[in-house]
């Protein structure tokens, strides 16, 4: 259902679609399934599909912040899609409220890179 959302969201724009599907999913916790999600297709998931795992997402970025971690941890380069999340999740939130989480994600893409 939600690659199929996300298909509307990118051919006909349909945004309604796509809120009407993540107003339901946001009741739950969804952490599980957007973590497992972007593994499974990091490398295919477009935007807009990125788009909407962080809108369903947006009330617990943890489950992001450890995924990026684990990432940056195992990899030499950091994927386009790896990037985009990095320019739209909500940063700023996760060091104000999780500094300790924030310092360690950016103290491990430092010390990949030194």
């Amino acid at each position: 259902l939600f690659r199929e959302s996300e298909y509307v969201l990118a051919k006909w724009e349909l945004n309604g679609f796509m809120v009407k599907l993540l107003s339901k999913l946001m009741i739950f916790d969804s952490a599980e399934f957007e973590i497992q999600y972007l593994k499974d297709n990091l490398s295919t998931i477009s935007e807009n599909g990125i788009d909407c795992l962080l809108l369903l997402g947006k009330c617990d970025i943890m489950p992001f912040i450890d995924f990026l971690t684990d990432y940056v941890k195992e990899s030499n380069m950091l994927e386009k899609n790896i990037k985009y999340i990095l320019k739209n999740i909500n940063l700023e939130y996760c060091a104000m409220s999780y500094p300790e989480r924030y310092h360690t994600l950016f103290y491990t893409y430092l010390k990949r890179r030194i």
